[in-house]
């Protein structure tokens, strides 16, 4: 058994936390990017999700569309879509499956 190391344990997260995008291509919608979920993105998707709740708008095409937002971006990692912005949901949450499968289910290149 090796040795633990912090230092190597924090070079990793370091590497991890700054993972370039990757692209996907969303059949019928063109080639974007897939970014990595981040800690912060499932605690503001929490919100979000909270809100809605409230509001009697979650459900699992809202919950799907969350995802998709806070996932496609360009290739620097900046977002497409606003995930507080309904308009942008309800356009992510009317996708076919097949144009968004690559994002959600994280098979990218193969939308």
């Amino acid at each position: 058994m090796s040795k633990f190391d912090p230092a190597a344990i924090l070079v990793a997260a370091r590497a991890a936390a700054t993972a370039k995008p990757v692209p996907v291509h969303l059949a019928g919608v063109g080639d974007v990017y897939k970014r990595k979920l981040t800690v912060a993105d499932i605690e503001a998707a929490g919100d979000v999700r909270a809100k809605m709740q409230a509001a009697g708008k979650l459900d699992r095409q809202m919950n799907i569309a969350i995802g998709l937002a806070q996932a496609i971006c360009g290739p620097d990692g900046e977002r497409v879509f606003e995930v507080n912005n309904d308009d942008h949901l309800a356009v992510l949450a009317g996708l076919p499956w097949e144009s968004v499968r690559a994002v959600v289910a994280g098979d990218e290149g193969n939308g």
